[in-house]
């Protein structure tokens, strides 16, 4: 077997400048706390297990939350991370008089120390308060990993950030902007984040974006710099992915024989998209957030590019323990997808905050190949990034396996969502070398697989259904169907005729509206699905008078609706 490297890229790698700056100037020498493993780097956000800030606090950050977000004396004289140093002794201001405000400095700026971390890491002092704090127990020799590819001399940067945007006072919002790559033949080959605003940026993805030729591209070009609202992807022509940003996650390094083809030979135009989570739904929140592209006219040997597999149905009861939800990408899929062997040089996982332990497993004609990646204890606020080197070989026919454990604690159910209380459950694989398929298609939902839908090997044929065909007329049929004389008179007296039950009968048994696959089909007409129940009671009945007036009232609202649509 193949030997590999897993790199957990939690540390800072590249610097940042992503914590709240009102925060660092609320406590002494805020904004002069060194990394554990660098004192050439900061830790920018020092109440957080996160270095780069946002996401879980580490024990000072909670007591100074405790403290109303203030440097009082008692905050100044705990120990909060039980090294045997007070939060004062580690920040410069030992006697605690030091006070917020212009000009104001600490006693002193010498020996600064995090309050947040436990030291000297791996004592039998630390070892229960790094245990509770997952993060705070830091690894030196990964932190202190660097890009190499950042270091080639022909390396050439260019900055991808929105210009001030206000974010809306809504939980959850997707904005994306437009730009041109630069012109010339490249590889990209690394990214690195430039996060404003981290308490309300969730992540960041940039997207290639590849325009067919006989579009009509002047609105898009209007487009380009400025930012709009969108939805989880920036365009439909907007598929590749080519550089994530999320808590935890440092940037992005290609290393070895590959990269991201960009500009005149590759893709030409980018989309930045960005994730705001505002639960509190804050007004006067802005951001101008990014990242930063890395790129090469030295070619590497092959095109690289990334692939997504998952499930995109969930369903998370309150106060539940285990629940696990999975997703196979099949062999006939991936014989398809992949025309030749592909090389996968990197694997990640992503859930919200219920995960707690999520795989990606590659199996061969029935047998385990390889985990390209396997987190038993998963942090959303501190991504595990699996870097292989030599890459690991993936077989066209082979299956690929997604695994998402979850555990909740709230008096509420959870649900795949684009907020960060919704769930989801996806894996990103970068490899090389690019082959042609839409990045997407390895997801499913329950056990309807896109794949099977989308590739023209299947022909738009979903176990005998033809969905494309059924969803552009199913709506028309039934509207119809129940405004002529076969079942229009169900909608007013309730009474079904022969004709309507045989008519009911033979539409309910369509293999369109079989298992999953109904299911699937209901959640994407929502408005005909409120009318189905219709047919359902009618297949059913004698001719006798079997609606109520509540269920009546609500079929004719839905028929309205269809009749609007449709």
């Amino acid at each position: 077997m193949d030997t590999f490297r897993v790199t957990k890229m939690v540390l800072t790698i590249f610097p940042l400048v992503c914590a709240y700056p009102r925060f660092k100037e609320a406590i002494p020498n805020g904004d002069n706390v060194p990394h554990p493993c660098n004192a050439s780097t900061t830790w920018e956000g020092v109440g957080h297990t996160n270095p780069a800030g946002g996401g879980k606090r580490n024990q000072f950050g909670l007591d100074f939350k405790a403290a109303g977000m203030l440097w009082t004396e008692e905050l100044c004289r705990k120990d909060s991370d039980s090294d045997g140093r007070t939060n004062g002794e580690e920040l410069g201001d030992p006697n605690c008089t030091w006070r917020p405000g212009v000009g104001q400095q600490a006693p002193t700026a010498l020996g600064i120390t995090n309050p947040g971390i436990c030291e000297p890491r791996g004592s039998p002092n630390c070892d229960a308060y790094n245990k509770a704090f997952p993060g705070t127990s830091l690894d030196c020799q990964q932190a202190n990993t660097r890009c190499t590819a950042l270091d080639q001399k022909d390396i050439q940067k260019m900055n991808i950030n929105f210009p001030m945007t206000s974010v809306p006072t809504e939980e959850t919002t997707y904005h994306c902007m437009l730009v041109d790559f630069p012109a010339g033949d490249h590889h990209l080959v690394a990214t690195t984040p430039s996060v404003d605003n981290v308490n309300i940026v969730h992540h960041m993805i940039l997207w290639g974006c590849t325009f067919p030729e006989d579009i009509d591209m002047t609105e898009i070009n209007k487009r380009k710099g400025m930012v709009y609202r969108c939805e989880m992807t920036p365009d439909r022509h907007c598929q590749q992915l080519l550089g994530t940003w999320t808590y935890g996650h440092q940037g992005d390094c290609f290393k070895g024989d590959a990269g991201f083809r960009i500009g005149r030979k590759g893709t030409r135009i980018a989309a930045l998209q960005i994730h705001y989570n505002n639960p509190e739904e804050l007004t006067g929140e802005t951001d101008q957030s990014g990242m930063a592209i890395y790129y090469t006219t030295k070619l590497r040997a092959h095109d690289a590019s990334m692939f997504v597999v998952g499930q995109e149905y969930l369903d998370i009861p309150p106060y539940s323990r285990g629940v696990t939800f999975e997703h196979t990408c099949p062999s006939q899929c991936t014989s398809e997808m992949f025309k030749e062997p592909i090389y996968i040089t990197r694997a990640a996982n992503h859930m919200h905050y219920l995960g707690v332990g999520q795989s990606i497993t590659v199996y061969r004609n029935g047998s385990k190949v390889f985990d390209l990646s396997n987190d038993d204890e998963y942090h959303y606020d501190r991504p595990t990034f699996y870097h292989y080197n030599p890459p690991i070989k993936v077989m066209p026919g082979d299956e690929i396996v997604t695994k998402c454990n979850y555990t909740s604690n709230r008096n509420t159910s959870a649900s795949y969502g684009a907020g960060t209380n919704d769930e989801m459950c996806y894996g990103f694989i970068t490899y090389f070398p690019v082959q042609k398929f839409q990045n997407t298609i390895c997801i499913a939902w329950k056990g309807i697989q896109r794949c099977k839908r989308k590739l023209d090997k299947f022909k738009g044929i979903y176990d005998g259904c033809n969905w494309r065909q059924f969803l552009s007329k199913s709506g028309l049929f039934l509207r119809e169907l129940l405004s002529n004389e076969t079942c229009g008179n169900y909608l007013h007296d309730g009474v079904c005729t022969e004709k309507c039950i045989a008519e009911s009968r033979d539409f309910l048994a369509n293999p369109c509206l079989q298992g999953d696959l109904g299911e699937w089909m209901f959640s994407r007409t929502p408005s005909a699905k409120s009318l189905f129940p219709i047919l359902q009671e009618c297949s059913r009945s004698n001719g006798v008078n079997s609606l109520n007036e509540v269920n009546k009232m609500s079929i004719l609202l839905s028929f309205v609706v269809l009749q609007l649509i449709y």
